[in-house]
């Protein structure tokens, strides 16, 4: 397999209700979320896939969404509350932790990539010292 890897950044909001400390009230990130695909062989122009292709793929699939939301569980009161207004909002079915995020973001990329194109990996680094890493072990 060859890969080729994109960085991308974006801002966004959430809170964690279940717990203990000071993530249940609502804080903010500097998200950083490593993009990386694979594909057995190379196109005719000797790539994986080109870079200005994975950009606005992951930008109209993620990053046009996440960028400067609000990313809650559906079931929060505080979701319940912000749905009426004009908030950019991201829900979630689980908790919004870097795990459900960056498993939310692989499912949605893996739908959007061209045919032969797989999601190698992703990390989606909550700062600069944390991330949650997901693998694709299918393909």
């Amino acid at each position: 397999m060859l890969s080729v890897c994109k960085v991308f950044r974006f801002e966004a909001a959430h809170s964690l209700p279940n717990h203990p400390g000071a993530f249940k009230n609502l804080h903010g990130h500097s998200y950083e979320l490593h993009v990386c695909v694979k594909a057995k062989t190379l196109n005719d122009q000797g790539m994986v896939m080109d870079f200005g292709d994975l950009k606005r793929i992951v930008q109209r699939e993620i990053i046009d969404e996440f960028d400067h939301s609000v990313v809650l569980k559906k079931e929060s009161l505080l979701a319940l509350t912000l749905m009426h207004s004009d908030q950019k909002l991201v829900l979630l079915d689980n908790d919004p932790t870097a795990e459900n995020m960056v498993g939310l973001i692989a499912n949605r990329l893996m739908s959007a990539l061209p045919e032969g194109i797989h999601v190698h990996f992703l990390k989606l680094w909550e700062t600069s010292t944390s991330y949650a890493l997901w693998e694709n072990d299918r393909d």
